[in-house]
């Protein structure tokens, strides 16, 4: 009966889609349900936008813009110019997989149930089937929130065509887009394996519209929340969010729906960078306003309303210079300017992409080589994240007074 069971279990892996998955639209759904950062810049993005496939992801953006106006009359004499070209920006995709694991014993002791037909021990082996790859997908899902921010390895983001053949591509993250790095290029650290000196195929270097925008605010304790003190962190993430246009929600109930700019906006801090702003709205009586969204009670402190999202593991990544003479990134805590960091994102500019045909799809069951009764099946995460416009983002971090 064992046998049986393990053969059924088997067949049941290899010809059905994992439990929560029906297609690249019921994917996404699931993505968005049980993930932390991916869903917010997936909240509003329909098929077109999240699944591609091809070798490469690539787009074609207007980069420079020049004055084209003139000013004429009518039968005079003028230049003519083409002003109007176009730059390409591309990369590649990152392959990760996991694997769902399980072996004879494992089956018989969560199916030894006597007395069941056929048809109710396969409802029941499904069941087992679908909790393990539940738990998989959870796990999944924390590991790829996990990949949005972190220590850029950047041969294999930026130089994967000088890579080996057997280089393995990383998802970008957000930080290689957004950082307070000199032109957005993390150059001369020790620990980001090389320098980069593109982003997408186009040098920021050279072309100021390609880069995010950088503010700096006193992260002096004593001036944090002093309103008197023009580089306090309230009225400078006010100037960011002017500078890259984000639009405060209608205060009007009726205009909410989901094109409101509260899910167009974003800004994404640590513990540290949460509990800065919220001491600092304090101190100037700012949380405590008629606006209910503005209360101390509320769930998250906003910024010209704005949501200010805390991922706590933020404050555990070696993302910043330590400062040193031959530096490497570490923390915001022991960074060379130490203090909090706010990522300010428009999500209509920024999101995760998905392969058509790689989106948690499950490969062959394959019993484990010189073990007898186990098998693995690998489960399969094609995916990258992708912006079409540095400019639309920004990052506000410490002076380092």
């Amino acid at each position: 009966m064992t046998i049986e069971v393990v053969e059924l279990y088997n067949t049941l892996s290899e010809s059905t889609t994992v439990a929560f998955d029906k297609g690249p639209k019921e994917i996404t759904e699931s993505i968005s349900r049980n993930s932390y950062i991916a869903n917010l810049f997936m909240a509003g993005k329909g098929m077109r936008e999240l699944v591609d496939q091809g070798p490469k992801i690539k787009d074609r953006i207007l980069l420079n813009s020049r004055d084209v106006l003139q000013a004429t009359r009518p039968g005079s004499e003028r230049d003519f110019s083409n002003p109007q070209s176009g730059a390409d920006i591309q990369t590649h995709w990152a392959y990760y997989v996991a694997d769902l694991r399980w072996d004879e014993v494992e089956i018989a002791h969560n199916t030894n149930v006597q007395g069941l037909t056929k048809s109710a021990m396969k409802t029941y082996v499904k069941d087992v089937m679908y909790q393990k790859e539940q738990s998989l997908f959870i796990n999944m899902m924390e590991n790829f929130d996990d990949l949005f921010f972190r220590t850029p390895d950047v041969k294999l983001i930026e130089h994967l065509n000088q890579a080996a053949q057997n280089a393995k591509p990383v998802m970008i993250p957000i930080n290689f887009f957004v950082n307070e790095e000199t032109n957005g290029l993390y150059s001369g650290f020790g620990n980001t394996n090389g320098d980069n000196t593109t982003i997408l195929g186009q040098s920021p270097a050279t072309n100021a519209n390609w880069n995010c925008e950088r503010i700096t605010y006193s992260a002096a304790s004593a001036n944090v929340g002093d309103m008197s003190n023009d580089n306090n962190v309230v009225q400078r993430l006010e100037l960011m969010g002017r500078r890259l246009k984000f639009k405060p929600p209608s205060m009007w109930k009726q205009y909410y729906n989901k094109e409101t700019p509260l899910a167009k906006h974003a800004i994404i801090t640590g513990e540290l960078g949460a509990t800065q702003l919220r001491k600092a709205f304090r101190q100037n009586g700012e949380l405590f306003t008629p606006d209910a969204r503005n209360d101390g009670a509320f769930a998250a402190a906003l910024s010209a309303g704005v949501p200010v999202i805390e991922y706590r593991e933020l404050d555990e990544k070696n993302l910043y210079s330590d400062g040193a003479s031959a530096p490497d990134l570490t923390t915001a805590a022991n960074a060379g300017a130490a203090g909090a960091r706010y990522y300010c994102l428009n999500l209509d500019h920024m999101w995760p992409k998905f392969y058509a045909n790689k989106m948690f799809t499950k490969g062959k069951v394959k019993e484990i080589a010189n073990t007898d009764g186990a098998y693995r099946q690998a489960v399969f995460l094609w995916c990258q994240l992708w912006t079409n416009s540095l400019r639309s983002h920004g990052i506000l971090y410490p002076s380092g007074s």
